[in-house]
């Protein structure tokens, strides 16, 4: 088993009887190798993706009406478009909520509708 990353990520190796222990340990080197020079692939969604998962995950939960109005604020004033998840910033919701300063109920529920977007999108990947 390799346990990486900030969220602890767990993968495994290969079999006990399967895989030499000295095998496993190299193989687990290379790897954390890879990810800390950023050379794998991230299986990091864009904003767009995960938005349509998310609108479609959340539409037997929510009214009609709490749906219209969390999809309306996500593409609004959130447009993720092709940016990967991964490269989301706090400074870019932050730049974004206080364009929306002058209106504090919008902001309000601008607010809301991201932090339920983005909680959903930490616990689905």
């Amino acid at each position: 088993m390799l346990t990486h990353g900030i969220r602890r990520q767990c993968e495994t190796i290969g079999r006990v009887a399967i895989v030499s222990l000295s095998n496993a340990r190299t193989e687990a080197k290379r790897r954390l190798a890879e990810y800390t020079l950023g050379r794998t692939k991230s299986n990091s969604a864009t904003g767009k993706e995960a938005l349509e998962k998310y609108l479609a995950e959340v539409k037997g939960r929510y009214r009609p009406n709490t749906l219209a109005s969390c999809k309306r604020h996500l593409s609004t004033h959130f447009r993720f478009g092709d940016l990967k998840l991964r490269r989301l910033k706090p400074e870019d919701l932050r730049g974004k909520l206080a364009k929306l300063y002058g209106k504090p109920a919008e902001q309000e529920h601008a607010f809301t509708s991201v932090r339920a977007f983005l909680q959903w999108c930490y616990r689905a990947h």
